[in-house]
C-alpha cells in the first residue's frame, strides 16, 4: 500500500508540475527578461462584440392583440410598424419606412444583436430600433417611450470607455448602469440628462467630487445631430485620483464590470408630439446602430490574456489565463499549492506572486491560513499530509504516529490498549502510560505495582518504613509487601501487636510496647520532642566518680586542658569504671530504642576489651556488652566515638537476653550506668563527651514519636498504666507501680481511694482509713454499709452532739444568740425564724436606738421597734417625711427638715425633698435646694408654676439674663422693647453694637425718625438731600430757607459740569483701553504734556515739602492718619492672634451671631462707601455753587466754600479710617466673647465634648468672614480714594475755566487748600501701597503672562497656516512633477505589452497547431487510464466493504459469545459469506490486472516521436505502478480473507464459552483492523480519482487552450485591421465630427487617457 501511495504521489506531482512550469514561462509577459515576476494585463479590445444583447422593447415585434385580449385591426398593426425618419435640421423633412422583426428583408429587422455587429460601413448599417411613441400611447405603455439595453459580459472586465452611436436623435435622458459582480445590484456610472433634477433627482454637476459618485450633466441632451450622433463616455474621466489608479482599489472596483445597461428614460423632440399626429408621434423612437465598450480582461495583474473555458456545467466562459501561480476566472486566488501568502492583485510595483506552501515535500496541496499567517507569516496550511504527517507544515506526526528525527517517516505508536493513556506516543515511541504500567508500550506492571487491566496498575503501597531493608517489595500476584520483623499488614503499614511507631529508621520496624506489663496496646504520644542527658566536662568531673564492677569509691580526676575525666590503674589490679551521675540514672524509660553515646580513648596503643565493658543496672537486673559491640571501634590512644542502642534485640548484643517488657522495667528505674575505663593492667582511660538520648515534653529539638502511650485495663490509668485508676489500689500499700491495682475498701462509703496507701476518700459523712465512723456533728453506726449509717446533728451550725440512752440527742456548745436543749431558741437582741431554718441574727437598727431598752426589734422578723433621731423603717435605716440626711451615719442625728420654698416647690411634693442632699421638687425652670430661684434665662418665681422664658434678643441684649421680677432684658445702646428686639425712637441700624441716633438735622428733615439705613426723611426731597437731610440738591443753596433754586445763568455751569463729568467718564474708558490695549504711540505733543504734567507734580511735591517744614496741621493730619492705619494693622494682628488662642483653647463661636458681626461690619463698609459716595457729590454741588453766581464777591465766597469743602472731605476721610479701626476693635470684641463663651464651656464638661468639633469649623469660618470684612474695607477704602482722584482731577478742570479774575487772597487760600488736599491724596495713596504691593505686583505678572501668551498664540496660529500653505504648493508641486512621469512610464509599458502580446500569439498559435496533433492520442490513453482507474477504484471499495463487514461480524462474534454460545452457527455462516464476497473481489482484482496488461500493450504501440515517446514512458510507468499497487492490495485482501477464515474457524469449534479464547479472537481481529487502517486503502482511493480527474482536467485544459488561441488571433487580426497602415500610434474611431485642431487634440487627449488607463 505504501508504494502505490508513493505511485500516486509522483503522478500527481509530474502532472502539476507541468501546470506550475505553465505559469513559470520566461517568455511570459508576467515575467521579465531576468525572470521576475511582474504585473501583466490582456490586451484592449472593444468587448462589446459578439456579445448576447438584450433590449426591453424592439420595433416591428408580432404584436395583434390588447391588454384585455380585444384583437387589433390589420390597419392598427400596420401602423405600429410604419415609422418616420428624420432628416434635416429641423426634423421636418421625413420619409417613411416599417420595420418587421419577421420580414425576410434583413434592412426591416431592428433586433438588438445589430448594436454588437460591428457594422460600420453606411451602406449596410444596422441597428437596433424600440418602439415608437405612437406605440407606445397607443398600446398604452405611457406617454414616454423608454428602453433598457442590456449587456452580460460573462466575466469581470476594467472597462475604460464605452461608446454610443444614436441612428436616431440622442435621447434627452439616459443613463449608464453596471453590475460588478453577477450577484450584485445595478450601480449607475453616469446620468444624461438637460432636466437632471425633474427627471433623476439631481443637480447637473461638472465636477466629480468623490471617486465613485455618478454625476448627472447635460452633456450629448441636444437633438442634434439627427442620426449618426455619438455619446462616449469615459470610466475615469475627471474622477478624483485618477493618476493613482494602481494604488486606488475604491477606483479599481469603479471600473470592474460584469453586466453593462443602458437606461433610454426621455426621447428628445421638438414639441410637436403634444399635436398628437399619428405621423409626428411615428417619427420620435430610439436607435442605436452602435455599442463599443473599450475594456481589458480583469485578470488582477496576474494574466496577460482571456480565452474561451468550459465550466462545471458545461457553458463556455472567459476566464484568465493566470500566471504567478494563481488561477480562478479572474485569477481571484492562488494555486493549491501556493497558498502561503494571502492572494493579492499585481500592481506595478508589487507583483504579489502567490508563495509556494512550506510542506516538507510530504503535500502538494494547501489552503491559506489567516490565523497561522498572522501568528508565524506563513499562512500555508497543508492539506493530506503523507507519511502519517500532520500539522500546518506537515512537521508533524498524524495522531498515534512518532518520529525522532524530522527527516524520518513517521511510525505508528502500537501503545497496549489496556496500559496506555492514550494511543500517542512521545517523539521516542515512548506511551504515556496508565498509573502503575511501564514498558515502552505500557504493557507490564511497575515495580510494587500488581493487577494489570483496562485502569492500570495498583500501587502495592508498601510503606518503606515497614518494608524489609526499607526497600518496598511487593508479590505481583497479590501484592503482599514483605515486612520488617515487628511489622505487618498487606502494606507493611502495620505495627504487629504490642509493638508500635512505625520508624524508617528501626531495622525492626516498629519497638515493643511497655506499659509496665499491664496491656500489649499503644500508640506514639504526641508533643515529645528530643532531649539529651550531657556531660562535657568543660569545666570539672560534673560528678563522674570512679571504682571498680561493684561500687564507687572516688571521684575521676578531671583534666582543664584536655576537658575530660581519667582513670589510672596504677596499683591495682583489675577493672576500673566510670560511673554516671545521678542526673543520668532514674526513670530513663524514653530512652527505650535509643543511644548512650560517649568518646573514649586510652593510654595505650591497644586495648583488651571484655563481656563487661559497658553496664547498665537497675530494677534489680544487670545487663552489659563489650564495647566493640554493635560495630563500635576497638579503643586506641586516638579518641573513638561509641554509640550503643539501647534495645532488648539480640543483634544489639545486651547480655543477659531480656524481654522488652524486663528490659524497659530496667530503664525506668536506672541505679547505674557503668562505663570501663582502663583495657590493660595497669591502663588509664579517657572519657569525654558522654550523651543519653531521651525524650521532653514539649517542643525542643526536633519531633519524636518513639514514646508510648498505652491503652489501658480498667483498672490502670496514665500513660504507660503506671497509675491505678479511681476505685483502685495496689494490692500492697507503697508496692510499686509494678504491682497489681485492686478494688478499693471503705465500708460502702466511698468509690475511690489514695492508689498508693489504700486511704479511701469518704462520703456519706464518713471518716477514717475504710470509713469506719461518722464525722463530728454527725452521729450513727458507719459500719453498717448503707448511706444513712450518719444521721445529722439536730444543732444550730450542726454543732457536735450526742445521742443519749433514751435515743434523744442534745447538743453540746449553742452558738452565740441561741438557747434550748437542741439549741431551738434566739435570744433577745436576735431574731429568725428557726422553723423555717433560719439562724440566730444580732438585730441591725442602725444605732438609732437605745442600746438599754428591751425589746427594740421582733425576735422572729428582726424589724426594728423603737427608732429615735427622727429616723424610720425595717433597720432605722432612712430619715424621717419632711426630713434629709444620713441616717446611718456614725455621728446620730443627722436627719433635718426640708423648709421648700412654696412658690417653687411642686404642691403635690412640698412636705418632701430629696433624702440625700434635701433638694425638693422643683417647678420648670426653677433651681436651688429649696427652689427658690430662676434658671439664668428666666424669671418670675411667684407665678407658682414654674420660671418664664426672658427670650432675650441674642443681637440687641447684651447679656442672657433679665430681671427677675418684670423680666426686662438688659438691653445694647440704642435699643429697646423688653426683649431688646428693636431700635428706641429716633434710632436706627439695629445690630450687635447696638442702633446708632438718625441725627436729623431739624431744618431739613419732616421727622427725626429715619429709615433702616438711617437716611432721614426730608422736607422737600427735591431741593434737600443727604443722610441727615443736610445738603441742597445741585444748583439749590440757602438750606436754612428750604434751598432756593440758583439764578438761572449757573444752568450753563452745571452743564459744563456735565460736559466735565462725561469728559472724565471718557478719559477713564480710554486709560482702561489703553491698560488693557497697551500699544506704543509716537505723540510728540503727548510727549511734551505728559513731561509739563511731570513738571507740575515736582512743583506741588516741593511745596507740599515746604509746607511740612514749616509746620501746619497738614503734616500732623496725616501723621494722625498713619497712627491710625498702624494701629488698626496693630489691632488686626491681635484680632488673629486672639483667634488662634481662642481655637488652641477650643472656643466655641455662635455662628449665628457671628454671621450677624459680619453682617453688620459689611453694613458699615457700606456706609463708609456711601459717605464718601455723598461727600463726592456734596464737592461737585459745591464748586458748581462756587462758579454760579455773577459777581466777585459771591465768587470770592463760593471759592472759599469750596476749600472748606475739600477740608471736610479730608476730615471725613480720616472719620472713615477711624471707623475702620472700630470696626477692628468690633472683631476683636467677638473674639473675646468667643472666649468667654469658651472658658464657659470648657467649666461645663457635660456640653464640651460635643461642641468641639462644631467650634473648630466657627472659629475657621470666623477667621474667613474676618478676612473677608478686611479686604471689603480696603476695597471700600480704595473706591473712596478713586472719588476723591476724580474730585481733584474735576477742579483741576474746572480751574480751567476762565472765569472773572478774584481776588488773589481768596485764590490762594483755595490753592492752599487744594494742595494740602493732594498731598494727603499722595500721603493716603503711599500708605495704601503698603498693603496693595503685592497684590499689584502679582496682577501685573499675571497680566504680562497673558499677554506673552496671547502674542505666541498669535504668532503660532500665523505660522501654523503658513506652514500648511507650504505644504499644500510641496504637495501640488511633486503631484506636477509626478504626473509626466507616471503618463510616460504607463504609456511605455502599454507599447511594450501590445509588442510582447503580437509576439504571444504567434508563439501560442504555433504551440497550438502542434498540440492539437496530439490531443486524439492523449485522449485514449486517458480514457484506458480511467477505466483502469474506476475499476481499481471498485476493487478498493469492494475489500474496503469486506473488510468492515468481516471486523463487524467478528466484533458481533464476541458480543454474541459473551451472550449464549449458541449464536456462533449464525455468525459463521455471516462470516463465510463475508469471505465469498472477498473470493470475488480478488477474482475481479486479477481481471483489472489483465486489463492494465492489454494496455500496456496498446501504448507500447504508439508512435515513435521523441515527445510522445516520453509521454508514454511516463504513463507506462504510472500504469506499472498501479497495477502493482492492484496486486499488492489483492495479495492484502486474501491475506484478510485467509485471517477472516482462521477467526470463523475458531468461531465454529468453540463448544462452550471460552474468555480466553475471545481475548485472542479479538486480538486478531484489532490486529486486522490496524493492518487495514495501516494500509491507507481510502487515502490511495483518495489518490487514485484526484489522479483521474487530473487527467480529464489536462485534456480539456490543451482543447481549451487551442480554442482560446484561435479567438485571441482572431481578435488581434481585427484590432491589426483597424490600425492604420502608416501610423504609429494608435487612432480612436471618429465619435462626432470635429475641426482639425480640435480632432487633433482630443486625440492627443484619448491617447494620454488610454495610456494612463
Amino acid at each position: 500500500m505504501a508504494h502505490f501511495s508513493l505511485f500516486l504521489s509522483l503522478i500527481t506531482l509530474s502532472l502539476y508540475s507541468h501546470f506550475i512550469d505553465a505559469q513559470q514561462n520566461p517568455n511570459s509577459p508576467c515575467y521579465d527578461i531576468n525572470g521576475l515576476p511582474r504585473r501583466c494585463e490582456p490586451v484592449f479590445s472593444n468587448i462589446a462584440y459578439g456579445l448576447p444583447a438584450k433590449a426591453t422593447n424592439t420595433c416591428g415585434q408580432e404584436v395583434t392583440t390588447d391588454d384585455s385580449g380585444r384583437p387589433y385591426l390589420p390597419r392598427k398593426v400596420d401602423s405600429f410598424r410604419t415609422f418616420y425618419r428624420q432628416t434635416g435640421a429641423s426634423g421636418n423633412t421625413k420619409y417613411r419606412d416599417y420595420c418587421d422583426q419577421n420580414s425576410a428583408d434583413p434592412s426591416k429587422r431592428h433586433p438588438a444583436q445589430n448594436m454588437v455587429d460591428l457594422d460600420s460601413s453606411s451602406s449596410r448599417r444596422t441597428w437596433w430600433q424600440s418602439i415608437t411613441l405612437y406605440e407606445s400611447k397607443e398600446r398604452n405603455l405611457g406617454d414616454m417611450v423608454t428602453a433598457s439595453i442590456t449587456l452580460h459580459l460573462g466575466k469581470a472586465y476594467d472597462i475604460t470607455y464605452i461608446r454610443l452611436r444614436f441612428q436616431s436623435p440622442r435621447p434627452e435622458s439616459f443613463a449608464i448602469f453596471k453590475k460588478t459582480t453577477e450577484m450584485s445590484e445595478w450601480e449607475p456610472y453616469h446620468y444624461y440628462s438637460a432636466t437632471c433634477r425633474s427627471t433623476y433627482n439631481l443637480t447637473q454637476e461638472g465636477m466629480i467630487d468623490t471617486p465613485t459618485r455618478a454625476v448627472c450633466t447635460g452633456d450629448y441632451s441636444a437633438i442634434t445631430p439627427l442620426s449618426g450622433g455619438n455619446v462616449a463616455f469615459g470610466t475615469l474621466d475627471k474622477r478624483p485620483n485618477a493618476y493613482e489608479f494602481d494604488r486606488n482599489p475604491v477606483l479599481q472596483e469603479f471600473v470592474t464590470a460584469t453586466a453593462i445597461q443602458i437606461r433610454l428614460t426621455r426621447l428628445n423632440t421638438f414639441g410637436d408630439e403634444v399635436f398628437e399626429d399619428t405621423s409626428v408621434l411615428q417619427s420620435y423612437y430610439y436607435a442605436i446602430s452602435d455599442i463599443s465598450v473599450g475594456a481589458k480582461c480583469k485578470c488582477n495583474g496576474h494574466a496577460n490574456e482571456c480565452v474561451q473555458s468550459a465550466s462545471e456545467d458545461g457553458v463556455q466562459r472567459v476566464v484568465c489565463v493566470c500566471q504567478h501561480y494563481t488561477t480562478g476566472a479572474d485569477c481571484g486566488q492562488c494555486l493549491r499549492t501556493h497558498n502561503d501568502r494571502p492572494w493579492a492583485p499585481a500592481s506595478i510595483t508589487q507583483p504579489s506572486t502567490c508563495q509556494e506552501c512550506q510542506c516538507n515535500g510530504r503535500s502538494d496541496l494547501c489552503y491559506f491560513n489567516q490565523t497561522l499567517y498572522e501568528r508565524t507569516g506563513s499562512g500555508g496550511y497543508c492539506e493530506g499530509c503523507r507519511d502519517f504527517t500532520d500539522g500546518p507544515h506537515c512537521e508533524l506526526c498524524r495522531r498515534n504516529y512518532y518520529r525522532s528525527d524530522p527527516r524520518d517517516v513517521c511510525r505508528p505508536c502500537n501503545c497496549d490498549t489496556t496500559g496506555s493513556v492514550q494511543q500517542q506516543c512521545n517523539s521516542y515511541g515512548q506511551c504515556e502510560c496508565k498509573p502503575g504500567v511501564t514498558g515502552v508500550k505500557c504493557d507490564k506492571c511497575e515495580a510494587n505495582y500488581y493487577d494489570f487491566d483496562s485502569y492500570g496498575c495498583r500501587d502495592c503501597d508498601c510503606k518503606k518504613a515497614g518494608s524489609f531493608d526499607n526497600q518496598p517489595y511487593c508479590d505481583s500476584r497479590n501484592g503482599q509487601c514483605v515486612c520488617k520483623e515487628n511489622v505487618e499488614g498487606q502494606d507493611c503499614s502495620v505495627c504487629k501487636p504490642g509493638y508500635f511507631n512505625l520508624d524508617l529508621d528501626n531495622k525492626f520496624g516498629c519497638i515493643a510496647c511497655f506499659c509496665n506489663g499491664k496491656t500489649s496496646e499503644c500508640t506514639s504520644a504526641s508533643g515529645y520532642s528530643r532531649a539529651y542527658i550531657n556531660s562535657f566536662f568543660d569545666t570539672g568531673n560534673e560528678d563522674w566518680r570512679v571504682g571498680d564492677i561493684i561500687s564507687a569509691d572516688s571521684s575521676s580526676s578531671f583534666n582543664g586542658i584536655t576537658e575530660d575525666v581519667g582513670v589510672n590503674s596504677v596499683g591495682y589490679d583489675g577493672q576500673l569504671y566510670f560511673y554516671a551521675p545521678q542526673r543520668f540514672l532514674g526513670n530513663q524509660q524514653f530512652s527505650y530504642d535509643q543511644f548512650l553515646e560517649f568518646n573514649l580513648r586510652i593510654g595505650e596503643s591497644e586495648g583488651r576489651p571484655s563481656q563487661r565493658d559497658v553496664i547498665l543496672e537497675g530494677n534489680g537486673r544487670s545487663i552489659y556488652l563489650p564495647l566493640f559491640a554493635q560495630q563500635n571501634p576497638l579503643p586506641s590512644v586516638t579518641t573513638q566515638h561509641y554509640k550503643f542502642r539501647l534495645n532488648e534485640h539480640s543483634n544489639y548484643g545486651w547480655t543477659p537476653t531480656l524481654s522488652a517488657l524486663e528490659f524497659q522495667r530496667l530503664l525506668s528505674d536506672l541505679t547505674a550506668i557503668k562505663i570501663r575505663g582502663n583495657f590493660n593492667n595497669p591502663g588509664a582511660g579517657f572519657l569525654d563527651d558522654v550523651r543519653l538520648h531521651t525524650a521532653n515534653y514539649g517542643p525542643q529539638i526536633g519531633d519524636l514519636s518513639s514514646i508510648e502511650r498505652c491503652k489501658c485495663p480498667e483498672q490502670y490509668i496514665g500513660q504507660h498504666c503506671e497509675l491505678c485508676a479511681p476505685g483502685y489500689k495496689r494490692l500492697v500499700p507503697f508496692g510499686g507501680k509494678s504491682l497489681e491495682c485492686v478494688p478499693c475498701e471503705c465500708n460502702g462509703h466511698s468509690d475511690t481511694c489514695d492508689p498508693e496507701s489504700g486511704a479511701c476518700i469518704c462520703q456519706h459523712d464518713t471518716v477514717g482509713h475504710n470509713c469506719e465512723k461518722c464525722k463530728e456533728g454527725w452521729y450513727g453506726n458507719a459500719l453498717l454499709g448503707t448511706p444513712t449509717d450518719c444521721t445529722v446533728c439536730p444543732c444550730p451550725g450542726q454543732g457536735a452532739c450526742y445521742e443519749q440512752l433514751d435515743m434523744s440527742v442534745s447538743c453540746l456548745n449553742c452558738p452565740e444568740g441561741y438557747s434550748g436543749d437542741l439549741c431551738d431558741m434566739c435570744e433577745d437582741g436576735f431574731y429568725g425564724d428557726l422553723s423555717s431554718g433560719d439562724d440566730c441574727s444580732l438585730c441591725d437598727c442602725s444605732g438609732n436606738v437605745d442600746s438599754n431598752a428591751v425589746g427594740n426589734c421582733d425576735t422572729t422578723t428582726g424589724i426594728c421597734l423603737k427608732c429615735i433621731y427622727n429616723t424610720t423603717g425595717d433597720h432605722c435605716e432612712n430619715c424621717l417625711s419632711g426630713f434629709y440626711g444620713n441616717a446611718t451615719a456614725d455621728e446620730k442625728g443627722d436627719c433635718k427638715p426640708c423648709e421648700c420654698n412654696m412658690y417653687g416647690t411642686n404642691a403635690t411634693m412640698a412636705d418632701a425633698c430629696e433624702e440625700n442632699d434635701g433638694q425638693c421638687a422643683c417647678l420648670p425652670y426653677v433651681t436651688g435646694r429649696q427652689c427658690d430661684e430662676c434658671f439664668e434665662g428666666y424669671y418670675n418665681l411667684e407665678s407658682t408654676e414654674g420660671c418664664i422664658a426672658c427670650l432675650c434678643d441674642p443681637t440687641g441684649s447684651s447679656s442672657t439674663k433679665c430681671d427677675i421680677y418684670t423680666g426686662q432684658c438688659m438691653c445694647k445702646p440704642g435699643i429697646g422693647g423688653l426683649r431688646c428686639d428693636i431700635c428706641m425712637e429716633d434710632y436706627y441700624g439695629f445690630s450687635s453694637s447696638g442702633c446708632d441716633a438718625c441725627n436729623c438735622l431739624e431744618i431739613g428733615s419732616a421727622s427725626q425718625q429715619c429709615d433702616d439705613s438711617g437716611q432721614c426723611v426730608c422736607k422737600d426731597e427735591t431741593r434737600i438731600t443727604g443722610q441727615l437731610c443736610d445738603t441742597c440738591h445741585e444748583n439749590k443753596y440757602n438750606l436754612t430757607a428750604g434751598c432756593l433754586d440758583c439764578p438761572a445763568c449757573y444752568n450753563l455751569v452745571q452743564d459744563a459740569v456735565k460736559d466735565i463729568r462725561e469728559n472724565l467718564d471718557n478719559l477713564t474708558e480710554t486709560l482702561k483701553n489703553i491698560n488693557e490695549n497697551p500699544n506704543v504711540a509716537d505723540d510728540a505733543d503727548f510727549t511734551r504734556q505728559l513731561d509739563a504734567l511731570s513738571d507740575e507734580i515736582d512743583r506741588m511735591l516741593k511745596e507740599a515739602q515746604d509746607l511740612q517744614m514749616s509746620g501746619g496741621s497738614v503734616p500732623n493730619d496725616i501723621q494722625n492718619i498713619e497712627d491710625d492705619l498702624r494701629k488698626l494693622q496693630d489691632t488686626v494682628i491681635e484680632t488673629r492672634l486672639l483667634i488662634e488662642i481662642s481655637n488652641q483653647n477650643y472656643q466655641s463661636i455662635d455662628p449665628s451671631a457671628l454671621s450677624k458681626r459680619i453682617s453688620d461690619l459689611t453694613g458699615e463698609v457700606s456706609d463708609v462707601r456711601a459717605d464718601f459716595l455723598k461727600t463726592s457729590d456734596n464737592l461737585y454741588s459745591q464748586i458748581g455753587l462756587a462758579l454760579g453766581k455773577n459777581g466777585n464777591e459771591q465768587r470770592s465766597q463760593n471759592m472759599t466754600a469750596m476749600a472748606q469743602q475739600s477740608a471736610a472731605l479730608l476730615k471725613q476721610q480720616q472719620e472713615d479710617s477711624e471707623k475702620i479701626v472700630m470696626t477692628a476693635d468690633n472683631a476683636n470684641e467677638i473674639s473675646n466673647n468667643g472666649y468667654s463663651l469658651a472658658l464657659a464651656v470648657v467649666a461645663s464638661p457635660d456640653d464640651l465634648r460635643g461642641k468641639l468639633e462644631e467650634l473648630n469649623d466657627r472659629i475657621i469660618e470666623g477667621q474667613e468672614n474676618l478676612e473677608t470684612a478686611n479686604a471689603t474695607a480696603q476695597r471700600a477704602l480704595a473706591e473712596a480714594i478713586k472719588l476723591y482722584d476724580d474730585a481733584i482731577g474735576l477742579l483741576n478742570d474746572v480751574r480751567s475755566i476762565v472765569v472773572p479774575s478774584a481776588d488773589a487772597p481768596a485764590e490762594q487760600e483755595a490753592q492752599a487748600i487744594l494742595e494740602d488736599a493732594l498731598q494727603y491724596k499722595i500721603k493716603i495713596e503711599e500708605l495704601l501701597s503698603n498693603y496693595s504691593s503685592l497684590l499689584n505686583d502679582t496682577r501685573e505678572t499675571l497680566s504680562q503672562a497673558e499677554d506673552v501668551y496671547n502674542r505666541t498664540y498669535a504668532e503660532q496660529q500665523i505660522t501654523d497656516a503658513m506652514m500648511a500653505e507650504v505644504d499644500v504648493a510641496l504637495e501640488k508641486a511633486r503631484q506636477a512633477i509626478n504626473a509626466p512621469a507616471s503618463m510616460l512610464a504607463s504609456g511605455r509599458a502599454q507599447l511594450r505589452l501590445l509588442q510582447e502580446s503580437d509576439q504571444n500569439v504567434k508563439l501560442y498559435k504555433e504551440r497550438a497547431l502542434e498540440a492539437l496533433k496530439k490531443i486524439p492520442e492523449i485522449e485514449a490513453i486517458l480514457d484506458e487510464a480511467n477505466n483502469v482507474t474506476s475499476e481499481a477504484q471498485d476493487a478498493i471499495e469492494g475489500a474496503t466493504q469486506v473488510a468492515t463487514e468481516a471486523k463487524t461480524i467478528a466484533m458481533d462474534a464476541v458480543i454474541t459469545a459473551n451472550e449464549a454460545s449458541e449464536n456462533a452457527a449464525k455468525i459463521l455462516a455471516e462470516a463465510q459469506k463475508a469471505k465469498e464476497a472477498a473470493d470475488a473481489e480478488s477474482a475481479i482484482t486479477d481481471m483489472h490486472e489483465k486489463n492494465l496488461m492489454e494496455l500496456e500493450k496498446r501504448i507500447n504501440m504508439l508512435g515513435t516521436q521523441e515527445e510522445e515517446k516520453k509521454l508514454v514512458e511516463a504513463v507506462l510507468t504510472e500504469a506499472e505502478k498501479a497495477r502493482r499497487l492492484a496486486n499488492d492490495t489483492a495479495t492484502e485482501l486474501k491475506e484478510d480473507s485467509e485471517k477472516v477464515d482462521d477467526i470463523l474457524a475458531a468461531l465454529s469449534q468453540l463448544p462452550t464459552l471460552n474468555t480466553t479464547e475471545l481475548d485472542r479472537l479479538e486480538m486478531e481481529i484489532e490486529m486486522l483492523e490496524a493492518d487495514y487502517e495501516a494500509s491507507q486503502i481510502d487515502s490511495q482511493l483518495k489518490t487514485l480519482t484526484e489522479f483521474s480527474s487530473l487527467q480529464r482536467l489536462m485534456g480539456q485544459t490543451q482543447a481549451n487552450s487551442l480554442t482560446e488561441l484561435v479567438a485571441a488571433v482572431a481578435n488581434i487580426q481585427l484590432i491589426v485591421e483597424t490600425i492604420p497602415d502608416n501610423s504609429t500610434c494608435f487612432t480612436p474611431p471618429l465619435l462626432e465630427p470635429t475641426s482639425p485642431d480640435k480632432k487633433k487634440r482630443r486625440r492627443q487627449r484619448k491617447l494620454r487617457k488610454r495610456l494612463r488607463h
